[in-house]
């Protein structure tokens, strides 16, 4: 008998407590890929733009190579986050559910995801200081990639004048794209860091893919989200072959620092550095 029949079979009463949105989270978790899904009815004007050109001049650098000679749709056609419909006479191209996430405007990722909405709180107690999150208000970032660029500023700014600066940026670095790639935008719930005197607090929706133990020492990835971890790794934005985990591990030992708490089930990850 499979697990899910073995659960029917056995845990009826845990589905009667389960919420509409933890019954779909649960599901989830058994492993379907949804950012590379296709969206019926996008266009450029969906997409911030400056977002976009700004990783693709990063991924530029890291390549060494130039997509000058390439318009907006041909270069995300070229990374694979628009792909060719084949289902029907027409094979159009559309834009994925990746590439709306990566580098779309709020509002339109809203319309897909409703729930989606990405929180740095550098203060629990004064949460309006420091605090960065997705929003179509002027300033804010309206993607993951424009969080991860103003998070990964902030960060550097934090760690700038510490004698432990590069474990401590490689340690922060590998735990914020951890924290995007693996996350379950389709949840009702949404992604925080919270920052706690000396720790910080990373809680994405979406239970882990792997076991605890091969996270921590590394070696095997599962991302929920493969296109989004396909571009962050393009551009070296973490670790390859499954080993941010182990990094992270490592260079807290080597700090001599607590270990990190990693708390993860069916609906949701939390790490604690």
């Amino acid at each position: 008998m499979n697990n899910c029949t073995e659960l029917f079979s056995r845990e009826i009463p845990l589905f009667e407590k389960l919420s509409a949105g933890r019954l779909e989270s649960f599901f989830r978790g058994s492993g379907q890929i949804v950012d590379s899904e296709m969206l019926d009815n996008f266009e450029l004007q969906d997409f911030d733009l400056p977002s976009l050109r700004q990783y693709q001049a990063l991924l530029e650098a890291r390549e060494s190579r130039s997509y000058v000679a390439l318009n907006d749709e041909s270069f995300l056609k070229s990374i694979g986050l628009i792909k060719e419909d084949r289902s029907s006479s027409q094979r159009v191209w559309k834009y994925t559910k990746a590439a709306l996430l990566l580098f779309g405007k709020y509002d339109s990722i809203r319309y897909v995801f409703p729930s989606f909405f990405i929180d740095l709180i550098k203060n629990p107690d004064r949460p309006d200081l420091g605090r960065i999150y997705t929003s179509s208000e002027n300033g804010c970032p309206e993607n993951l990639f424009s969080f991860y660029m103003q998070v990964r500023q902030e960060f550097n700014r934090d760690i700038q004048d510490s004698p432990s600066r590069e474990e401590e940026d490689l340690v922060l670095h590998e735990a914020l794209i951890n924290f995007l790639v693996h996350a379950d935008y389709s949840s009702h719930l949404s992604s925080k860091i919270t920052m706690k005197g000396t720790a910080i607090d990373f809680f994405n929706p979406g239970g882990m893919q792997i076991s605890t133990s091969d996270f921590t020492k590394g070696g095997k990835s599962l991302p929920r989200n493969p296109l989004i971890f396909s571009a962050c790794m393009r551009a070296r934005l973490g670790a390859r072959s499954g080993n941010g985990g182990r990094r992270i591990y490592q260079t807290m030992a080597k700090l001599r620092a607590p270990q990190p708490k990693l708390l993860t089930d069916k609906e949701s990850t939390e790490l604690i550095i």
